[in-house]
């Protein structure tokens, strides 16, 4: 009786046999086909072998073909011998399991099979003279060989399975491992993002408050030179207005130079006429009178001048004390008429004198109208600069304005990026759990 075992597809070894119609009498046919093909083994082991590599697409030297060839002859000697059994079964899985580490396919085995046993079936007939016999033993012959090849073909696909399996789990692990990784590195960006985007955000407000304070400032400033502009304004105009009385004044010096020259030529002729002498007398004390008056309004135009006047107003007290003085020579011209030729010589040489301290008051303020016009020029082009200073201050002012609306919207895309950021970590969570699923039916 035959032992009881399971086999790959979970049938017994009985039930695999009973599939092929294999049974205890039929274990005297197979001895005979056994005897029949044993002289044959070298030959169906050179026909196997031969297809085998062909369909394989093997290279092999002689020396291996023919040691390889040897080894199948040997084993294809017993290959039939009975008992076609259990222990049978389990010899051709051991052949099997020796062609699937060949790495060759199941249809290289199969068509070298085939050649095999076509060849085999054809060395049964041929011995065999009885007809019925001859039938009946190359059945029996088919049979055996078809569970053969099932077993055969039933081991490799086994193994491949196998193989198959343990592939896929090694694949479903690093599959598992590599979205770990991958979670995790995302898990850890996403949490750098985060922070990243809310340093961003601190960092937009601060700039937002700082472009604030900025955009203040410059308001601020816009007003200043605004302001300064208004001053300057008004100093070109004081300038303008004391440059226009400097130059009445060059003009009164110069009548008075020329007076005083008159009054000089006029002290000429003081000997011979008296009464020229008193209409001479009237004049100097008229302009005398003048004299005062101009050096009062010199002395109020030094004051207003401030530092620079201060010149000037040591030329108008010498004004004042020379029109004093005059006064006094004309009364002593007066008192003193009989002595005419020593009057008129001291108002000759006073008138002298008067013209040129006149034309020195000239000179002088000829220099401070030119002083005075370099800094109405320096004036203006103080003008000009806070003018161009305002605009730029409009102009980053304007600047800033933007600048704030675009660090508003920097803002809100940095806000929207840590929202996507925390979806992408939700998606990573949902991958991680369809990735456990899906490894876990590839393991199972």
């Amino acid at each position: 009786m035959f032992v009881e075992t399971e086999i790959s597809d979970g049938a017994s070894a009985s039930e695999r046999l009973a599939r092929f119609a294999i049974l205890d009498e039929h274990q005297s046919a197979f001895a005979r086909i056994s005897e029949i093909l044993r002289d044959s083994a070298e030959d169906l082991a050179s026909i196997y072998v031969e297809h085998f590599l062909e369909a394989a697409n093997f290279r092999l030297d002689d020396e291996a073909k023919s040691a390889l060839i040897v080894r199948i002859a040997q084993y294809s000697r017993g290959k039939f011998s009975p008992p076609i059994d259990a222990a049978w079964i389990a010899r051709i899985e051991q052949a099997g399991e020796l062609q699937f580490k060949t790495g060759a396919s199941t249809l290289a085995l199969l068509s070298a099979l085939s050649w095999s046993h076509r060849a085999a079936a054809a060395i049964i007939s041929h011995s065999l003279e009885d007809p019925e016999d001859r039938r009946y033993l190359v059945g029996q012959f088919m049979r055996v060989s078809a569970l053969e090849v099932e077993i055969l073909v039933s081991t490799v696909s086994r193994l491949e399975k196998r193989r198959y399996r343990r592939t896929l789990a090694a694949n479903a692990k690093a599959f598992d491992e590599s979205i770990a990784d991958i979670i995790q590195s995302s898990n850890r960006l996403s949490a750098e993002a985060r922070v990243k985007a809310s340093a961003s955000v601190d960092a937009a407000r601060a700039l937002l408050d700082l472009s604030g304070d900025v955009s203040s400032a410059s308001a601020h400033s816009t007003d200043a030179m605004a302001e300064v502009a208004e001053k300057t304004g008004d100093l070109r105009d004081a300038i303008e207005t004391i440059d226009g009385d400097l130059g009445f004044t060059l003009d009164r010096l110069a009548e008075f130079s020329e007076t005083a020259r008159r009054a000089e030529q006029s002290a000429l002729t003081l000997a011979d006429d008296t009464h020229t002498i008193e209409a001479l007398l009237k004049l100097i004390r008229s302009i005398a009178d003048q004299a005062k008056i101009l050096s009062l309004n010199a002395l109020v135009e030094a004051a207003s001048a401030g530092e620079a006047g201060l010149g000037f107003r040591v030329v108008a007290n010498e004004m004042k004390d020379l029109a004093e003085r005059t006064e006094q020579a004309t009364t002593q011209i007066g008192s003193q008429v009989t002595n005419i030729r020593q009057t008129s010589d001291a108002s000759r040489t006073a008138h002298a004198t008067m013209r040129q301290q006149f034309d020195g008051l000239k000179t002088t303020t000829d220099r401070m109208r030119q002083t005075l016009n370099a800094q109405a020029r320096s004036v203006k082009e103080i003008t000009r600069c806070v003018e161009d200073t305002a605009m730029g201050a409009k102009a980053s002012s304007r600047a800033i304005g933007q600048m704030e609306a675009g660090i508003e919207d920097l803002s809100g895309a940095i806000g929207a990026v840590s929202a996507e950021v925390t979806a992408l970590d939700t998606s990573l969570l949902s991958l991680r759990t369809t990735a456990d699923a899906f490894t876990a039916k590839l393991r199972a």
